[in-house]
């Protein structure tokens, strides 16, 4: 009894409870005592429970007191609806009418103790208890709402009305207001915020495929919101409940149950149910399956045994998954290299959503490794029932599949085998080592894009990477787009070419050091001397290496007027940016860098080229072949900008592969929300026709976190951002369509179609933001993957 009233309680639990108790003690039963005086003792409880007459009597109690003061006249409008909720047959809208005045009585008696206006401790106890005794009620409300939505039926309800969908909305708006009293949580409050105005809409929008995906985006949001909100119960009652538990003789198991009751017995646990009913309502208008096709199989239907893990850890794969599987991943940070996981990863499946043009969807991609993401939990629990069984994987756009399934396993593993030598012998390897050349006589020479784009692509490509060179002509290219529909600015930069690194080992002194580190790094010796070298290579770049005053005092003579301005330091190494060989995200940028003082952007730089020696960069370098000694960095020194909003555009449709359309990923302040996946939600995501700009959106905004700089000017926030809470439910990118279709069809559209002409007539990847007057600018671009 006690775990269905924790999923689904209803005052028909008290009737069952009560047929109970009579056959309980009927003449002639045998029941033992003491589970009888125990089954008395939950009834009593239960009838408390349900019936709330604890909280009458205290709330009549202190109305009386209190007069004519707002907590009584709350009080009393809460009192005189319960009498009509208690009624079995209570409709939603009367049960909804219950909760908003009980939330107003609970509200009003939070004000009055944190007014300071009570002094007397009793009274204050017996209003603290009034205010919990509240809060209780509201979990059998919200249980009720949730039973009238079938939340719990063993063949949950897929069709709704559109006003279920507003009364759905309406509840969980209700149960967020709750939890924010008790957590004062800014994501609490906007979640009800938006939930209460989308409620507002009209029961035809409700209806639309928009509609339904301003739901899901509400659900999404809930969701995480209040996952958060029970690890801090879980840690709260964990704690002080083991502390507590062994002094008083409870077994810990006794303890776990209690921990588990309090969190299932709270509002939150009919939160997220509420949240679930949405996700199907969404679900049920928009046509989703509840997973995403993230990247595509290149190979159909692929079948192999499923292994979870609960991180994509390069390590951890290579050395335990030594036959071909398919990885379910519990989280994942959106910057995992895939290549170095090894041959034997087919396939990964994602317990949570990603941005489709993350760094690691993007790896994915180049990896041929279908990668979808799960974005609802009963679907993760399904998928995890299947654990070391056979599992067939479909990912296509629009059509996913992930079964259990008798079929024969998939071919082997996706390159070389761990048990062939050649896999960890370069020179027997039947991949040809790919050398990147770099010319290195410019590095004391510091070159503006302006000097950059004065010459060849090639030559630019060739002293600076293929970043810089492109960011050089994208600068050329804006200020010809200026009397176009797709106008657009590029920000001003610097590059410090290749070999300025290798300047700065040799007036360290270091350069043996570095030549020496570098060969074990090419070397075939034991995986414990490789790791050793790096990180010794590592910490010679980031702490001793530094570029010479007189390479800043160029840097800041090329910048010109914008040297005052704050900067981002971005990689633009000779290994990156490459049609194949695009490395997103591989290599650092480090934001915030005040230029006016050495010791930042000395820093950075340092930072910068001491990210070719990460553990992810070298073992992905080595993935592909291509000679550690041979990868050299530009540090590349561009204006920072302060976005409204950040977009990831593919000029050829990345899931589908039509050249016809375009694919945009857009999220609220700096593109690391969309590139790291560190954030957790979707971005918006839109579909672009070329020909005609239409513009169809496939998902709403749910981060509900952004990333901007740390402009707080102590000395912690220089080189940082930080994530701050963002309002993406009342942007206009999801509220205006008129303003959406005009900058992401037309602007960004013909944008799109204008860079991939002017850059090689090959599909393009292009970031860039929008700021706060319009502008729309791009900061870089690179043959899309």
């Amino acid at each position: 009894i006690q775990n269905k009233l924790h999923r689904c309680a209803g005052p028909e639990d008290l009737v069952a409870s009560e047929k109970m108790l009579q056959k309980l003690t009927a003449p002639g039963t045998d029941y033992p005592k003491a589970f009888v005086d125990e089954f008395e003792i939950f009834y009593k409880e239960l009838k408390e429970f349900f019936n709330a007459s604890g909280v009458v009597e205290r709330l009549e109690k202190l109305a009386n007191q209190d007069g004519d003061s707002e907590s009584a006249n709350a009080a009393n409008a809460f009192l005189r609806a319960k009498a009509n909720a208690d009624d079995q047959n209570a409709s939603f809208k009367t049960l909804l009418e219950t909760l908003q005045l009980l939330h107003e009585s609970r509200t009003a008696i939070a004000q009055s103790l944190e007014s300071g206006n009570i002094q007397d401790m009793s009274i204050r106890q017996q209003w603290r208890l009034a205010e919990i005794s509240l809060e209780d009620y509201a979990f059998v409300l919200l249980s009720r709402c949730s039973n009238l939505l079938d939340a719990e039926s063993e063949t949950p309800k897929q069709n709704y009305t559109s006003e279920e969908v507003s009364h759905c909305l309406n509840a969980l708006a209700i149960s967020f207001d709750t939890m924010y009293l008790s957590s004062k949580s800014e994501e609490m409050q906007r979640v009800a915020e938006d939930a209460r105005k989308l409620a507002g809409e009209s029961t035809s929008f409700l209806g639309s495929n928009d509609g339904g995906l301003r739901v899901n985006t509400i659900a999404e949001r809930a969701k995480r919101a209040a996952e958060n909100f029970c690890d801090v119960l879980e840690n709260l009652f964990t704690n002080r409940a083991h502390q507590l538990g062994p002094a008083l003789g409870i077994d810990n198991y006794v303890v776990d149950i209690f921990t588990e009751g309090q969190i299932r017995a709270s509002v939150v646990f009919q939160s997220a149910k509420l949240a679930g009913v949405l996700s199907r309502m969404s679900r049920n208008i928009t046509g989703a399956q509840g997973w995403d096709c993230v990247v595509q199989s290149p190979k159909g239907d692929i079948v192999y045994p499923l292994h979870r893990v609960h991180r994509l850890d390069p390590n951890y794969c290579r050395e335990n998954i030594t036959e071909p599987c398919i990885l379910l991943c519990d989280s994942a940070d959106g910057d995992e290299e895939v290549s170095t996981m090894g041959p034997n990863v087919m396939g990964i499946v994602l317990s949570h959503a990603l941005p489709h043009l993350s760094h690691l969807a993007l790896r994915a991609r180049q990896s041929a490794v279908p990668l979808v993401a799960v974005e609802d939990g009963a679907l993760t629990e399904k998928i995890r029932s299947f654990e070391g069984k056979n599992v067939l994987l479909r990912s296509k756009p629009g059509d996913v599949k992930i079964e259990a399934t008798d079929a024969p396993i998939s071919g082997g593993a996706s390159s070389t085998s761990a048990d062939d030598p050649a896999a960890s012998d370069p020179s027997t390897s039947s991949i040809p080592t790919i050398s990147i050349a770099a010319d290195t006589s410019y590095a004391n020479d510091p070159l503006s894009f302006a000097k950059l784009s004065e010459n060849t692509l090639d030559f630019a490509v060739s002293v600076a990477g293929s970043k810089s060179a492109f960011c050089a002509k994208l600068e050329k290219l804006s200020s010809e787009s200026q009397s176009s529909p797709f106008a657009f600015s590029a920000p001003a930069g610097v590059a410090i070419p290749f070999g300025a690194m290798e300047i700065a080992a040799e007036e360290a002194g270091k350069t043996q050091y570095l030549q020496e580190r570098l060969a074990i790094l090419d070397s075939n010796v034991l995986e414990s001397e490789l790791e050793a070298a790096r990180q010794e290579l590592f910490a010679l770049v980031e702490n001793e290496l530094r570029p010479s005053q007189e390479l800043y005092q160029k840097v800041l003579a090329g910048m010109g007027s914008s040297v005052k301005a704050k900067a981002f330091v971005r990689s633009s190494a000779n290994v990156e940016d490459l049609a194949g060989m695009s490395a997103a995200g591989l290599y650092d940028s480090i934001p915030n860098v005040d230029l006016q003082s050495y010791d930042q952007f000395a820093l950075a730089v340092s930072k910068v080229w001491a990210s070719l020696y990460t553990a992810r960069a070298v073992a992905s370098r080595k993935a592909a072949n291509v000679s550690q000694k041979d990868a050299k960095m530009c540090a590349l020194v561009q204006v920072a900008l302060k976005p409204e909003c950040s977009f990831v555009l593919h000029t050829k449709h990345p899931l589908t592969e039509s050249d016809q359309d375009m694919y945009a990923e857009m999220a609220l302040g700096l593109g690391e929300t969309l590139a790291s996946g560190n954030v957790r939600g979707t971005p918006w995501r839109f579909d672009i026709v070329k020909a005609t700009k239409r513009v169809t959106v496939k998902t709403f905004s749910s981060f509900g976190e952004m990333y901007i700089a740390d402009e707080s000017n102590s000395d912690s926030s220089a080189l940082r951002m930080k994530r701050v809470f963002c309002d993406d439910g009342n942007h206009w990118l999801t509220t205006d369509e008129k303003r959406r279709n005009d900058v992401v069809g037309t602007k960004l559209g013909c944008l799109g179609i204008f860079l991939e002409s002017a850059l090689g007539d090959v599909p393009q990847d292009i970031e860039g933001c929008l700021l706060s007057d319009g502008t729309i600018c791009v900061v870089q671009a690179r043959p899309q993957p």
